[in-house]
């Protein structure tokens, strides 16, 4: 039997976006394939302007912490 996580798709290389890295990952933005995002800190929020700027270079994978 195939391992569970065997049927999830390749989504690349990502990382966690966060305002004090920003600017590096903007900078390098050709590296990084998807972005991860803590919906607290943007739903709803001030913050989704930031959000919607990274969002028009990568695939946005959200997740809650509460």
């Amino acid at each position: 039997m195939a391992h569970p996580l065997a049927s999830l798709p390749y989504l690349g290389i990502g990382i966690g976006l966060r305002e004090q890295i920003s600017k590096k990952i903007e900078t390098h933005r050709n590296l990084i394939d998807v972005v991860e995002v803590i919906t607290e800190s943007y739903f709803p929020s001030h913050a989704q302007p930031f959000l919607y700027r990274f969002a028009q270079w990568f695939p946005v994978i959200p997740h809650g912490i509460e």
